[in-house]
Protein backbone atom coordinates (compact mmCIF):
# COMPACT_ATOMS: atom_id res chain seq x y z
CA UNK A 1 0.00 0.00 0.00
CA UNK A 2 1.41 3.42 -0.93
CA UNK A 3 1.79 6.30 1.50
CA UNK A 4 -0.89 8.22 -0.40
CA UNK A 5 -3.36 5.34 -0.01
CA UNK A 6 -2.62 5.12 3.71
CA UNK A 7 -3.11 8.88 4.11
CA UNK A 8 -6.42 8.71 2.21
CA UNK A 9 -7.69 5.88 4.43
CA UNK A 10 -6.66 7.79 7.55
CA UNK A 11 -8.42 10.94 6.28
CA UNK A 12 -11.64 8.97 5.78
CA UNK A 13 -11.43 7.29 9.21
CA UNK A 14 -10.59 10.51 11.07
CA UNK A 15 -13.38 12.37 9.30
CA UNK A 16 -15.90 9.61 10.01
CA UNK A 17 -15.01 9.59 13.73
CA UNK A 18 -15.34 13.38 13.92
CA UNK A 19 -18.67 13.45 12.07
CA UNK A 20 -20.04 10.61 14.22
CA UNK A 21 -19.41 12.85 17.23
CA UNK A 22 -20.57 16.11 15.61
CA UNK A 23 -22.24 16.32 12.21
CA UNK A 24 -20.73 19.02 10.06
CA UNK A 25 -17.21 18.87 11.59
CA UNK A 26 -14.68 19.97 8.95
CA UNK A 27 -11.11 18.70 8.63
CA UNK A 28 -8.58 21.49 9.27
CA UNK A 29 -5.29 19.58 9.52
CA UNK A 30 -3.96 16.04 9.57
CA UNK A 31 -0.60 14.45 10.44
CA UNK A 32 0.39 10.87 9.54
CA UNK A 33 3.35 8.96 10.99
CA UNK A 34 4.50 5.69 9.43
CA UNK A 35 6.43 3.52 11.87
CA UNK A 36 6.88 0.44 9.66
CA UNK A 37 5.97 -0.92 6.23
CA UNK A 38 2.21 -0.71 6.10
CA UNK A 39 -0.05 -3.14 4.33
CA UNK A 40 -3.76 -3.74 4.53
CA UNK A 41 -5.08 -3.60 8.04
CA UNK A 42 -7.60 -2.10 10.42
CA UNK A 43 -7.76 1.59 11.25
CA UNK A 44 -9.16 2.49 14.67
CA UNK A 45 -10.10 6.14 15.14
CA UNK A 46 -11.46 8.01 18.15
CA UNK A 47 -12.13 11.55 19.30
CA UNK A 48 -9.42 12.34 21.84
CA UNK A 49 -10.86 15.65 23.05
CA UNK A 50 -12.82 18.67 21.97
CA UNK A 51 -13.29 22.28 22.80
CA UNK A 52 -16.18 24.55 21.92
CA UNK A 53 -14.85 25.05 18.36
CA UNK A 54 -12.26 22.29 17.72
CA UNK A 55 -12.15 18.50 17.83
CA UNK A 56 -8.94 16.47 18.09
CA UNK A 57 -9.08 12.97 16.61
CA UNK A 58 -6.50 10.15 16.75
CA UNK A 59 -6.19 6.96 14.67
CA UNK A 60 -3.93 3.92 14.44
CA UNK A 61 -3.36 1.36 11.67
CA UNK A 62 -2.94 -2.25 12.79
CA UNK A 63 -1.89 -5.03 10.38
CA UNK A 64 -2.98 -8.69 10.58
CA UNK A 65 -0.20 -9.58 13.04
CA UNK A 66 -1.58 -7.00 15.48
CA UNK A 67 1.39 -4.67 15.04
CA UNK A 68 0.70 -0.93 14.93
CA UNK A 69 2.42 0.37 11.80
CA UNK A 70 1.07 3.91 11.45
CA UNK A 71 -0.67 6.63 13.42
CA UNK A 72 -2.52 9.78 12.50
CA UNK A 73 -4.06 12.76 14.20
CA UNK A 74 -6.30 15.52 13.00
CA UNK A 75 -7.99 18.73 14.00
CA UNK A 76 -11.57 19.40 12.93
CA UNK A 77 -13.50 22.64 13.18
CA UNK A 78 -16.88 22.20 14.81
CA UNK A 79 -19.66 23.87 12.84
CA UNK A 80 -21.55 26.47 14.83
Amino acid sequence: MSEAQIAAQFAEALDAAARAERAGAKLVSMEVTLTDDAGPGEIRARVARQTRTLMFVEAELFVATGARVATASSVHKIAE
